[in-house]
């Protein structure tokens, strides 16, 4: 205030002091924070943001309904939350450019089943999280496994005496056909004898490329696809004290528990 001027009045209003001098001068006084809203800065309440926690990676049956939950996600402020599950990060299915904030399902806890595809798939889920003002996000794997039809190898077995001891007799085991064409590191064999007993077992891998002398030999037939198990391949086992007429060779794939072909040695 100016020297020789008297207070006349004075009227506060919220955190704003009005004062009225004399001489029709008014002069106006902030209290508080510096903007003036009567708060100190570091005490204006500002929105935090939502964590989204959409769960476990899981694994289904394609066709089969499965559940995912966003009951994890929270909000620091204790704001209610919407929830927003986008089902293929890898599409676009709202058409506006970006592919995971789509709105396939809504709510905290669904319920869902991608069709029957032709193969195994993985999808990543996307889970948006809104308290109405900010967003988080976070993802799930979801495997949807296609079950196969067990392999099937069909095998025939011919002799040939040989003309010893120059040329030893031997078994030929030729694959007459496959019911799907797959890579031979994926199979291994057994061979047991007549009462059973497994005598020999490995990896088909580990008989390729061997030596004539060899006692069991796989030779994949290069007219036919190289690197399968496929029709016109052939296994030759040399006959000896333990690998005789009545032994039963049987060809696995992968960690199935029953062979997928075998056949019986037979003169």
């Amino acid at each position: 205030m100016e020297r020789g001027m008297d207070l006349k009045k004075a009227v506060i209003v919220g955190a704003v002091v009005l004062v009225i001098l004399v001489g029709g001068a008014y002069l106006l006084f902030f209290g508080g924070g510096e903007d003036g809203s009567g708060k100190d800065d570091q005490n204006i309440e500002k929105n935090r943001s939502p964590v989204a926690d959409a769960g476990r990676d899981i694994t289904v049956k394609a066709g089969e309904l499965f559940n995912l939950s966003g009951w994890d996600s929270s909000d620091p402020d204790g704001d209610p939350l919407s929830y927003y599950w986008d089902m293929d990060a890898g599409t676009d299915s709202n058409s506006d450019g970006i592919n995971d904030n789509d709105r396939d399902r809504e709510g905290v806890n669904i319920t869902y089943s991608y069709p029957i595809t032709g193969s195994t798939t993985t999808y990543i889920v996307t889970l948006n999280v809104s308290d109405g003002d900010k967003w988080d996000t976070s993802t799930v794997r979801v495997t949807v496994i296609v079950e196969e039809e067990p392999l099937t190898v069909s095998m025939s077995c011919r002799y040939e005496a040989g003309y010893p001891p120059l040329i030893e007799a031997q078994f030929i085991l030729s694959v007459d056909s496959v019911s799907r064409n797959e890579s031979f590191t994926e199979f291994y064999f057994t061979l047991e004898d007549p009462e059973g007993d497994t005598i020999r077992q490995g990896a088909v891998l580990d008989l390729i490329n061997l030596s004539t002398d060899a006692e069991i030999r796989y030779i994949d037939n290069p007219l036919t696809s190289m690197g399968e198990i496929d029709g016109g391949d052939v296994f030759t086992l040399k006959e000896n004290q333990e690998i005789v007429e009545g032994c039963v060779f049987k060809l696995y794939y992968l960690n199935e528990l029953d062979p997928a072909g075998e056949v019986e040695l037979a003169k």
